[in-house]
C-alpha cells in the first residue's frame, strides 16, 4: 500500500467571560479530504476446490490487508462549555460530529484463496463515531479548609450507533455497533485533614449497561462475537504524596 494524503481545513474559536456565572466555551469546525487513505480489510484464507461456498466455508486462517482508498472525506465539527453557577459548582458539556464517506475505493480481489471483506464505496469509514456527548457536574462542598477539599461530581457519557466492520452479509447492518449511554459518579476528598493523602470513591456505568467495544461478524459461517467493554465497577483509589509532593 502506498502513501496518505490529505488536505485538512479548520476553524475555530476560544472564548471566556467573567462576571456572576463564569465559562469559557470553545468551538472547531473540520473538513479533510483523503486520497490515499490506509484502510483494514477483513482476509479469510478459504478453499477453492471446496464445493462450499468460499463465505460459508470453516477458515483456514483469517488475517488482514492494508489498501489504500482512491478518495474519502471527513468532516463535522466540536464544541465543549464549561460553567460555574455559583462558587464551588461547575457544569461541563462537550459534543461532537463526525460525518465520513468512501467516496471512491477499489475492489480488492487475493485470488480464490482468499476471501476478502470489502469496505462499501458511500458508506462511512469504519470505526468513526458519528455523535459523542458527555456532561459533567462537580461540586466542592463548601467544608474548612482543615478539612481538605471534597468534591461530588457525576458524568453522563453517550456514544451513537457506527460502523465497526464492514458486513459479512452486505445490507445486514451486523457490522454496526449500537448506540450506548451510561454515568459515572465520584467524591473526591484531596488533602485529608491538610494531609498528603487523597481518596477517591468511585462507581463506573453506574447502570450497568452492555457495551460493545468491537465486533467480529461471521453470520455467514453460523457465529457473532463481541468485544464487551467494562460492566460496573465500585471502589476507592487512595494516593499518598511522598517529600515536596506533599507540600
Amino acid at each position: 500500500y502506498g502513501k496518505e494524503k490529505v488536505d485538512m481545513f479548520e476553524l475555530g474559536a476560544k472564548t471566556s467571560w467573567y462576571g456572576s456565572v463564569p465559562g469559557r466555551l470553545n468551538v472547531a469546525a473540520y473538513y479533510n479530504d483523503f486520497s490515499g487513505q490506509q484502510l483494514q480489510l477483513g482476509v479469510t484464507c478459504v478453499d477453492p476446490d471446496s464445493p462450499i461456498p468460499p463465505e460459508e466455508q470453516p477458515p483456514l486462517c483469517q488475517t488482514t490487508t492494508i489498501i489504500n482508498a482512491n478518495s474519502t472525506e471527513l468532516y463535522g465539527f466540536e464544541a465543549d462549555l464549561q460553567i460555574e453557577p455559583f462558587e464551588g459548582f461547575k457544569l461541563e458539556a462537550a459534543y461532537s460530529y463526525n460525518k465520513t464517506k468512501i467516496k471512491d475505493i477499489p475492489f480488492v480481489d487475493l485470488g480464490p484463496s482468499f476471501l476478502v471483506r470489502q469496505i462499501e464505496e458511500g458508506g462511512p469509514i469504519p470505526l468513526a463515531v458519528p455523535h459523542a456527548f458527555n456532561a459533567t457536574a462537580s461540586w466542592t462542598l463548601p467544608f474548612d479548609e482543615s478539612v481538605g477539599d471534597v468534591t461530588l461530581s457525576g458524568t453522563i457519557v453517550h456514544r451513537s450507533s457506527f460502523r465497526a466492520v464492514s458486513d459479512a452479509t452486505p445490507g445486514s447492518n451486523i457490522g454496526v455497533l449500537p448506540k450506548v449511554t451510561f454515568g459515572n459518579a465520584n467524591l473526591t476528598w484531596k488533602n485529608i485533614g491538610q494531609g498528603p493523602v487523597d481518596a477517591v470513591l468511585y462507581v463506573t456505568n453506574i447502570t450497568n449497561e452492555k457495551m460493545f467495544t468491537h465486533i467480529n461478524d461471521q453470520s455467514t459461517r453460523g457465529f457473532v462475537s463481541y468485544s464487551v467493554d467494562e460492566q460496573r465497577q465500585y471502589g476507592i483509589r487512595v494516593k499518598y504524596r511522598f517529600g515536596g509532593l506533599a507540600d
